[in-house]
Protein backbone atom coordinates (compact mmCIF):
# COMPACT_ATOMS: atom_id res chain seq x y z
CA UNK A 1 0.00 0.00 0.00
CA UNK A 2 3.11 2.01 0.41
CA UNK A 3 4.40 2.06 -3.29
CA UNK A 4 0.55 2.70 -4.21
CA UNK A 5 0.17 5.67 -1.86
CA UNK A 6 3.47 7.34 -3.07
CA UNK A 7 2.17 6.98 -6.68
CA UNK A 8 -1.64 8.50 -5.74
CA UNK A 9 0.59 11.48 -4.67
CA UNK A 10 1.40 12.35 -8.41
CA UNK A 11 -1.39 13.64 -10.34
CA UNK A 12 -0.70 11.68 -13.61
CA UNK A 13 -1.44 8.87 -14.50
CA UNK A 14 -4.70 9.01 -12.35
CA UNK A 15 -5.94 5.97 -13.47
CA UNK A 16 -4.73 2.66 -11.64
CA UNK A 17 -4.68 0.95 -15.37
CA UNK A 18 -2.25 3.87 -15.71
CA UNK A 19 0.10 3.18 -13.03
CA UNK A 20 0.41 -0.09 -13.62
CA UNK A 21 1.35 0.62 -17.05
CA UNK A 22 3.44 2.91 -16.32
CA UNK A 23 5.28 0.94 -13.85
CA UNK A 24 5.52 -1.97 -16.20
CA UNK A 25 7.11 0.63 -19.33
CA UNK A 26 9.92 2.06 -16.96
CA UNK A 27 10.70 -1.68 -15.24
CA UNK A 28 11.11 -3.93 -18.73
CA UNK A 29 11.91 -1.02 -21.51
CA UNK A 30 14.09 1.90 -19.93
CA UNK A 31 16.70 -1.17 -19.01
CA UNK A 32 16.85 -2.48 -21.92
CA UNK A 33 17.48 0.15 -24.35
CA UNK A 34 19.54 1.79 -21.49
CA UNK A 35 21.79 -1.84 -22.22
CA UNK A 36 21.32 -1.39 -25.54
CA UNK A 37 22.99 2.19 -25.39
CA UNK A 38 25.87 1.10 -22.98
CA UNK A 39 27.07 -1.56 -25.43
CA UNK A 40 27.29 1.07 -28.12
CA UNK A 41 29.42 2.99 -25.83
CA UNK A 42 31.78 0.87 -24.96
CA UNK A 43 32.60 -0.63 -28.53
CA UNK A 44 33.38 3.14 -29.82
CA UNK A 45 30.43 2.83 -32.85
CA UNK A 46 29.18 6.40 -33.43
CA UNK A 47 25.40 7.29 -33.10
CA UNK A 48 25.58 7.47 -37.22
CA UNK A 49 27.12 4.17 -37.50
CA UNK A 50 24.63 2.39 -34.98
CA UNK A 51 21.65 4.44 -36.41
CA UNK A 52 19.85 1.65 -37.81
CA UNK A 53 20.40 -0.82 -34.63
CA UNK A 54 18.99 2.08 -33.06
CA UNK A 55 15.65 2.23 -35.15
CA UNK A 56 15.14 -1.32 -35.13
CA UNK A 57 15.50 -1.40 -31.67
CA UNK A 58 13.24 1.24 -31.22
CA UNK A 59 10.64 -0.50 -33.56
CA UNK A 60 10.73 -3.35 -31.17
CA UNK A 61 10.38 -1.71 -28.09
CA UNK A 62 7.66 -0.04 -29.51
CA UNK A 63 5.63 -3.09 -30.83
CA UNK A 64 6.24 -5.03 -27.43
CA UNK A 65 5.24 -2.21 -25.34
CA UNK A 66 1.73 -1.83 -27.30
CA UNK A 67 1.73 -5.41 -27.13
CA UNK A 68 2.54 -5.52 -23.28
CA UNK A 69 0.41 -2.76 -22.50
CA UNK A 70 -2.81 -4.29 -24.55
CA UNK A 71 -2.04 -7.69 -22.70
CA UNK A 72 -2.07 -5.68 -19.57
CA UNK A 73 -5.19 -3.89 -19.96
CA UNK A 74 -6.96 -7.24 -20.78
CA UNK A 75 -5.64 -9.15 -17.56
CA UNK A 76 -7.03 -6.22 -15.36
CA UNK A 77 -10.22 -6.29 -16.75
CA UNK A 78 -11.51 -8.45 -13.87
CA UNK A 79 -10.59 -5.40 -11.76
CA UNK A 80 -12.41 -3.07 -13.65
CA UNK A 81 -15.59 -5.25 -13.79
CA UNK A 82 -15.61 -6.25 -10.30
CA UNK A 83 -15.06 -2.22 -9.60
CA UNK A 84 -18.05 -1.33 -12.58
CA UNK A 85 -20.18 -4.25 -11.21
CA UNK A 86 -20.26 -2.21 -7.11
CA UNK A 87 -20.80 1.02 -8.49
CA UNK A 88 -24.09 -0.17 -10.71
CA UNK A 89 -25.32 -1.52 -7.51
CA UNK A 90 -24.89 0.95 -5.46
CA UNK A 91 -26.36 3.51 -7.75
CA UNK A 92 -28.78 1.50 -9.80
CA UNK A 93 -28.87 -2.03 -7.56
CA UNK A 94 -28.31 -3.72 -10.78
CA UNK A 95 -27.42 -7.46 -9.86
CA UNK A 96 -23.98 -8.30 -12.22
CA UNK A 97 -22.90 -11.51 -14.13
CA UNK A 98 -19.36 -11.81 -13.37
CA UNK A 99 -17.55 -15.31 -14.70
CA UNK A 100 -17.26 -17.36 -10.63
CA UNK A 101 -15.27 -20.16 -12.40
CA UNK A 102 -11.79 -19.14 -12.33
CA UNK A 103 -9.27 -20.07 -9.63
CA UNK A 104 -6.63 -17.54 -10.00
CA UNK A 105 -6.90 -13.68 -7.34
CA UNK A 106 -8.93 -12.29 -10.10
CA UNK A 107 -11.29 -14.84 -10.41
CA UNK A 108 -11.74 -15.34 -6.62
CA UNK A 109 -11.91 -11.17 -6.53
CA UNK A 110 -15.21 -11.52 -9.19
CA UNK A 111 -16.78 -14.27 -7.73
CA UNK A 112 -16.89 -13.20 -4.15
CA UNK A 113 -18.06 -9.24 -5.52
CA UNK A 114 -21.20 -11.29 -7.31
CA UNK A 115 -21.45 -13.55 -3.99
CA UNK A 116 -21.49 -9.96 -1.45
CA UNK A 117 -23.86 -8.30 -4.22
CA UNK A 118 -26.28 -11.29 -4.14
CA UNK A 119 -25.86 -11.54 -0.41
CA UNK A 120 -26.87 -7.83 0.21
CA UNK A 121 -29.47 -7.63 -2.23
CA UNK A 122 -31.21 -10.57 -0.38
CA UNK A 123 -30.23 -8.75 3.40
CA UNK A 124 -31.78 -5.45 1.42
CA UNK A 125 -34.99 -7.11 0.51
CA UNK A 126 -35.53 -9.07 4.19
CA UNK A 127 -35.11 -5.80 5.79
CA UNK A 128 -37.45 -3.56 3.31
CA UNK A 129 -40.03 -6.04 4.00
CA UNK A 130 -39.32 -6.22 7.72
CA UNK A 131 -39.66 -2.12 7.59
CA UNK A 132 -42.83 -2.28 5.49
CA UNK A 133 -44.41 -5.09 8.22
CA UNK A 134 -43.02 -2.61 11.07
CA UNK A 135 -44.94 0.59 9.36
CA UNK A 136 -47.54 -1.06 8.47
CA UNK A 137 -48.34 -2.75 12.42
CA UNK A 138 -47.36 0.58 13.42
CA UNK A 139 -50.04 2.79 11.30
CA UNK A 140 -52.86 0.29 12.17
CA UNK A 141 -52.24 0.80 15.65
CA UNK A 142 -52.81 4.25 15.29
CA UNK A 143 -55.50 4.09 13.04
CA UNK A 144 -57.13 2.47 15.34
CA UNK A 145 -56.73 4.85 17.97
CA UNK A 146 -57.68 7.55 15.55
CA UNK A 147 -61.24 5.84 14.65
CA UNK A 148 -61.90 6.37 18.43
CA UNK A 149 -62.02 10.04 18.23
CA UNK A 150 -66.22 10.20 19.07
CA UNK A 151 -66.19 7.37 21.83
CA UNK A 152 -63.24 9.08 23.91
CA UNK A 153 -64.65 12.51 23.59
CA UNK A 154 -67.95 12.48 23.40
CA UNK A 155 -68.05 11.12 27.46
CA UNK A 156 -65.27 13.64 28.29
CA UNK A 157 -67.65 16.62 27.11
CA UNK A 158 -70.87 14.95 28.49
CA UNK A 159 -68.87 15.05 32.24
CA UNK A 160 -67.33 18.49 31.67
CA UNK A 161 -70.93 19.73 30.90
CA UNK A 162 -72.65 18.39 33.47
CA UNK A 163 -69.82 19.34 36.17
CA UNK A 164 -70.18 23.41 34.76
CA UNK A 165 -74.12 22.57 35.16
CA UNK A 166 -73.77 21.68 38.62
CA UNK A 167 -71.04 23.90 39.30
CA UNK A 168 -73.45 26.97 38.34
CA UNK A 169 -76.36 25.74 40.44
CA UNK A 170 -78.45 25.96 36.73
CA UNK A 171 -81.02 23.22 37.71
CA UNK A 172 -80.77 24.74 41.62
CA UNK A 173 -78.45 24.84 44.88
CA UNK A 174 -76.37 21.92 45.89
CA UNK A 175 -76.59 22.34 48.99
CA UNK A 176 -73.47 22.86 50.01
CA UNK A 177 -70.07 25.27 48.55
CA UNK A 178 -68.17 21.83 49.10
CA UNK A 179 -70.04 20.38 46.26
CA UNK A 180 -69.60 23.25 44.15
CA UNK A 181 -66.14 23.18 44.05
CA UNK A 182 -65.91 19.14 44.04
CA UNK A 183 -67.63 20.37 40.24
CA UNK A 184 -65.54 22.69 39.55
CA UNK A 185 -62.46 20.20 39.92
CA UNK A 186 -64.10 17.85 37.71
CA UNK A 187 -64.57 19.99 35.43
CA UNK A 188 -61.05 21.24 35.50
CA UNK A 189 -59.95 17.67 35.34
CA UNK A 190 -62.28 16.62 32.98
CA UNK A 191 -60.90 19.36 30.45
CA UNK A 192 -57.30 18.77 30.73
CA UNK A 193 -58.38 14.99 30.28
CA UNK A 194 -60.15 16.31 27.16
CA UNK A 195 -56.71 18.35 25.99
CA UNK A 196 -54.73 15.32 26.34
CA UNK A 197 -57.24 12.81 24.79
CA UNK A 198 -57.23 15.61 21.83
CA UNK A 199 -53.53 15.24 21.55
CA UNK A 200 -53.60 11.92 21.42
CA UNK A 201 -55.95 11.74 18.57
CA UNK A 202 -54.44 14.00 16.40
CA UNK A 203 -51.36 12.41 16.67
CA UNK A 204 -52.49 9.74 15.99
CA UNK A 205 -54.54 10.71 12.89
CA UNK A 206 -50.84 12.03 12.04
CA UNK A 207 -48.93 8.96 12.38
CA UNK A 208 -51.80 7.38 10.73
CA UNK A 209 -51.27 9.21 7.61
CA UNK A 210 -54.87 10.37 8.59
CA UNK A 211 -53.89 14.53 8.07
CA UNK A 212 -54.09 16.32 4.89
CA UNK A 213 -51.66 18.34 3.49
CA UNK A 214 -51.69 21.21 1.00
CA UNK A 215 -49.02 22.89 0.94
CA UNK A 216 -49.48 26.89 0.05
CA UNK A 217 -46.85 29.81 0.56
CA UNK A 218 -47.76 31.10 3.80
CA UNK A 219 -45.79 34.43 5.86
CA UNK A 220 -44.19 32.88 8.67
CA UNK A 221 -44.13 36.21 10.63
CA UNK A 222 -47.48 36.55 10.12
CA UNK A 223 -48.42 32.94 11.52
CA UNK A 224 -45.84 33.17 14.50
CA UNK A 225 -47.56 36.82 15.19
CA UNK A 226 -51.29 34.62 15.74
CA UNK A 227 -49.69 31.94 17.41
CA UNK A 228 -48.71 34.21 20.16
CA UNK A 229 -51.86 35.96 20.12
CA UNK A 230 -53.99 32.27 20.61
CA UNK A 231 -51.90 31.59 23.35
CA UNK A 232 -51.92 35.43 25.06
CA UNK A 233 -54.49 34.73 27.76
CA UNK A 234 -52.69 31.25 29.09
CA UNK A 235 -49.60 33.30 28.90
CA UNK A 236 -51.42 36.58 30.62
CA UNK A 237 -53.27 34.39 33.33
CA UNK A 238 -49.57 32.74 34.12
CA UNK A 239 -47.89 35.92 34.75
CA UNK A 240 -45.37 35.04 31.82
CA UNK A 241 -43.66 37.46 29.20
CA UNK A 242 -43.86 36.28 25.64
CA UNK A 243 -41.13 38.62 23.47
CA UNK A 244 -41.09 38.08 19.77
CA UNK A 245 -37.71 38.94 17.73
CA UNK A 246 -38.62 39.31 14.28
CA UNK A 247 -37.82 42.07 11.44
CA UNK A 248 -41.10 43.52 10.24
CA UNK A 249 -39.30 44.71 6.90
CA UNK A 250 -38.88 41.06 6.07
CA UNK A 251 -41.17 39.04 4.32
CA UNK A 252 -40.42 34.54 4.84
CA UNK A 253 -42.71 32.91 2.82
CA UNK A 254 -42.58 29.26 3.12
CA UNK A 255 -44.40 26.31 1.51
CA UNK A 256 -46.24 24.65 4.21
CA UNK A 257 -49.91 23.07 5.15
CA UNK A 258 -51.47 26.69 7.05
CA UNK A 259 -52.99 24.57 9.49
CA UNK A 260 -50.44 21.79 10.32
CA UNK A 261 -47.89 25.03 11.13
CA UNK A 262 -50.03 26.58 13.37
CA UNK A 263 -50.65 23.38 15.07
CA UNK A 264 -46.67 23.71 15.67
CA UNK A 265 -46.22 27.00 16.80
CA UNK A 266 -49.15 26.70 19.01
CA UNK A 267 -47.80 23.60 20.64
CA UNK A 268 -44.88 24.59 20.73
CA UNK A 269 -45.12 27.58 22.63
CA UNK A 270 -47.74 26.11 25.27
CA UNK A 271 -44.87 23.61 25.97
CA UNK A 272 -42.62 27.04 26.50
CA UNK A 273 -44.98 27.81 29.01
CA UNK A 274 -45.92 24.63 30.24
CA UNK A 275 -44.89 24.57 34.31
CA UNK A 276 -44.15 28.42 34.36
CA UNK A 277 -44.03 30.84 36.78
CA UNK A 278 -43.93 34.95 36.90
CA UNK A 279 -40.50 34.79 36.59
CA UNK A 280 -40.73 32.18 33.51
CA UNK A 281 -39.75 33.93 30.37
CA UNK A 282 -40.73 32.99 26.40
CA UNK A 283 -38.47 34.50 23.63
CA UNK A 284 -39.67 33.56 20.36
CA UNK A 285 -37.44 34.47 17.30
CA UNK A 286 -38.15 34.44 13.33
CA UNK A 287 -35.53 34.26 10.94
CA UNK A 288 -34.43 33.19 7.39
CA UNK A 289 -31.09 32.15 5.85
CA UNK A 290 -29.44 29.65 3.62
CA UNK A 291 -32.95 28.37 1.87
CA UNK A 292 -34.50 27.88 5.44
CA UNK A 293 -36.45 29.67 7.65
CA UNK A 294 -35.95 29.34 11.73
CA UNK A 295 -38.22 29.77 13.93
CA UNK A 296 -36.86 29.50 17.44
CA UNK A 297 -38.73 29.21 20.90
CA UNK A 298 -36.72 29.42 24.01
CA UNK A 299 -38.10 29.22 27.84
CA UNK A 300 -35.86 29.54 31.00
CA UNK A 301 -38.10 26.87 32.49
CA UNK A 302 -36.05 23.50 32.83
CA UNK A 303 -37.06 20.47 31.04
CA UNK A 304 -38.77 17.98 33.59
CA UNK A 305 -38.44 14.62 33.96
CA UNK A 306 -40.38 12.74 31.55
CA UNK A 307 -40.89 15.79 29.43
CA UNK A 308 -39.10 14.40 26.08
CA UNK A 309 -39.92 11.10 24.58
CA UNK A 310 -37.51 8.79 23.84
CA UNK A 311 -38.20 8.64 19.91
CA UNK A 312 -37.61 12.37 19.48
CA UNK A 313 -34.48 11.71 21.07
CA UNK A 314 -33.21 9.49 18.90
CA UNK A 315 -34.03 11.48 15.69
CA UNK A 316 -30.96 12.43 14.05
CA UNK A 317 -32.41 16.28 14.11
CA UNK A 318 -32.91 16.50 17.62
CA UNK A 319 -29.67 18.89 19.56
CA UNK A 320 -30.82 17.40 22.86
CA UNK A 321 -27.49 17.25 25.36
CA UNK A 322 -26.87 14.72 27.80
CA UNK A 323 -29.18 16.62 30.49
CA UNK A 324 -32.00 15.16 28.70
CA UNK A 325 -31.36 11.79 27.18
CA UNK A 326 -32.46 9.87 30.22
CA UNK A 327 -36.02 11.41 29.88
CA UNK A 328 -39.31 8.91 29.01
CA UNK A 329 -42.40 9.93 27.19
CA UNK A 330 -44.72 10.11 30.24
CA UNK A 331 -46.69 12.99 30.27
CA UNK A 332 -48.57 15.91 28.50
CA UNK A 333 -45.48 17.66 27.15
CA UNK A 334 -44.14 14.79 25.70
CA UNK A 335 -47.12 13.89 23.85
CA UNK A 336 -47.35 17.23 22.44
CA UNK A 337 -43.46 17.24 21.44
CA UNK A 338 -44.54 13.91 19.38
CA UNK A 339 -47.26 15.51 18.04
CA UNK A 340 -44.68 18.37 16.53
CA UNK A 341 -42.35 15.88 15.47
CA UNK A 342 -45.18 14.13 13.70
CA UNK A 343 -46.51 17.02 11.93
CA UNK A 344 -43.03 18.49 11.13
CA UNK A 345 -42.43 15.41 9.19
CA UNK A 346 -45.50 15.62 7.30
CA UNK A 347 -44.83 19.39 5.98
CA UNK A 348 -41.26 19.01 5.35
CA UNK A 349 -39.94 20.74 8.25
CA UNK A 350 -37.30 19.95 10.71
CA UNK A 351 -38.07 20.03 14.52
CA UNK A 352 -34.94 20.34 17.61
CA UNK A 353 -34.97 19.97 21.44
CA UNK A 354 -32.12 21.08 23.11
CA UNK A 355 -31.63 22.63 26.44
CA UNK A 356 -30.62 26.50 26.07
CA UNK A 357 -27.78 27.85 27.42
CA UNK A 358 -29.76 28.99 30.29
CA UNK A 359 -30.19 25.27 30.96
CA UNK A 360 -33.82 26.12 30.00
CA UNK A 361 -36.24 24.19 27.27
CA UNK A 362 -35.19 25.32 23.53
CA UNK A 363 -37.62 24.40 20.35
CA UNK A 364 -36.30 25.50 16.69
CA UNK A 365 -39.10 24.53 13.81
CA UNK A 366 -36.72 25.12 10.57
CA UNK A 367 -38.98 24.85 7.39
CA UNK A 368 -38.20 25.35 3.33
CA UNK A 369 -38.03 28.55 2.55
CA UNK A 370 -40.51 29.64 -0.58
CA UNK A 371 -39.04 33.01 -1.19
CA UNK A 372 -37.26 36.05 0.91
CA UNK A 373 -38.60 39.32 0.16
CA UNK A 374 -37.24 42.33 2.05
CA UNK A 375 -40.39 45.51 2.18
CA UNK A 376 -39.77 48.76 3.77
CA UNK A 377 -41.78 49.66 6.14
CA UNK A 378 -43.39 51.73 5.07
CA UNK A 379 -44.61 48.84 2.17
Amino acid sequence: MKFYRAMCRFPRPSSYLGKILLVSFIGVHVPLIGAVLYILATHGASIMESFDILVALLIATLVSTAATLAALCSLLSPVSSAATALRSYLEHRTIPTLPTGYPDRAGVLMANVQEAITRLDTAIDAAEAQRDEVFRVHREKFELLASMSHELRTPLNHVIGFAELMSSEALGPLGSARYRHYADDIGTSGGGLLEIVQNMLDLSAAEAGQVDVNLAPVDLGEAVSRAIGLIHHQAQTLGVTVDLDRDPRKVLLVRVDGRNLKQMLVHTMQIALAGSTRTTRVHVSVDGMAGLATVAIQSNAKWLNGDVPRELLRLPITAATAAIEGFASSNPTALRLSLVASLARLTDARFKVAVGADGGRQMVIQLPLASEVALSAAA
